[in-house]
Order: structure tokens, then C-alpha cells, then sequence
């Protein structure tokens, strides 16, 4: 069986890679390819947000540096800034919530993971929540029935029944 990475997970790494390919002046005269730890820490906030199940995913070089990594599942984004000093800027916006979207800076990679975790298990909660029924009408349709003897049949295939070539 060979595994095959979603398409977007192609592209988005393929663009992470490609950051440190950018010219000199590539934003209207600014900008400089991105240096190599940039993207080393881009990759993994990428990989955590594929390991919380939020495989909708974008990646951004900025003109100073920097790498944005987005992340969207259903109303929601999310945007994790890796800054080229090494610490890193999330938020996290939902439609339809009023609230603040505040945009936590300065935060570590720990920080982030603890922020995408907590994210991540809120909208798996709500989505939880979207779901009204189960398929199963009602309760009499799970009522236990034992299994009855079966005949078994030998494999065809078994090694008892393949021919054995005898020692001459």
C-alpha cells in the first residue's frame, strides 16, 4: 500500500521549501530568501497542524523574514507567524464570534502547541456537537443476538493443501 500525502500537504511543503529559493528585492524591491531555521520552524508548526487534523494549510514568506502558516477548517483560520527570531504569532479567528481575536505574540513553539491543541479540540467539539442523530432509529434495533456454529471450510490456499516437492 503506498501512502499519498493530501494535495495540500504537497503544496504547502513544496512552498515552505521554496522560501529560501526567493530573490533579493522579491517584494517590490524588499525581501530576502528565508533563511533556512525560518523554515526548519515553519515546517514543524505545518507538521502540528497536520498532527491536530487541520490539513487545510497555506504558507506566506514576509518581505522581513518571517513565514505565516495557515491553517482553515471550516469558519475557521488560523495563522501562525514564525518570526526570524525564533518566537512566533498566533490567532485564531471563527465567523460568527464576536469576540476579540486577539493575536498572541512573542510565544514559543511549546506555546504554540498548546495553543493549536486547544484549538484544534474546540472546533472538534463544536463540530461534535453539529451532529443531531446517530443512524440507528431506536434502541430495540441494538438488541444482542448470539452467533450461531458455523461450518468451517479449509483454505484453499492453506499449506496444507499446496504440493510439497518431496527430497530426492
Amino acid at each position: 500500500m503506498n501512502f499519498t500525502a493530501p494535495p495540500t500537504y504537497s503544496r504547502t511543503r513544496h512552498k515552505l521549501a521554496g522560501f529560501s529559493d526567493l530573490q533579493p528585492g522579491w517584494h517590490y524591491g524588499r525581501g530576502n530568501p528565508i533563511a533556512a531555521a525560518v523554515i526548519d520552524r515553519a515546517v514543524g508548526v505545518y507538521k502540528f497542524l497536520l498532527l491536530t487534523g487541520l490539513t487545510r494549510t497555506d504558507a506566506f514568506a514576509g518581505a522581513d523574514g518571517e513565514i505565516l502558516v495557515t491553517a482553515y477548517r471550516g469558519d475557521h483560520y488560523i495563522g501562525v507567524t514564525v518570526e526570524p527570531d525564533g518566537t512566533f504569532a498566533l490567532i485564531h479567528e471563527a465567523a460568527g464570534d464576536n469576540s476579540d481575536n486577539d493575536l498572541l505574540d512573542g510565544l514559543s513553539f511549546k506555546d504554540v502547541r498548546e495553543h493549536l491543541t486547544e484549538i484544534a479540540n474546540s472546533i472538534w467539539r463544536t463540530s461534535d456537537l453539529s451532529i443531531r442523530t446517530t443512524s440507528t432509529p431506536h434502541s430495540d434495533v441494538l438488541a444482542i443476538s448470539l452467533s450461531s456454529d458455523h461450518l468451517t471450510v479449509g483454505c484453499l490456499y492453506s499449506s496444507l493443501n499446496v504440493p510439497r516437492r518431496l527430497a530426492a
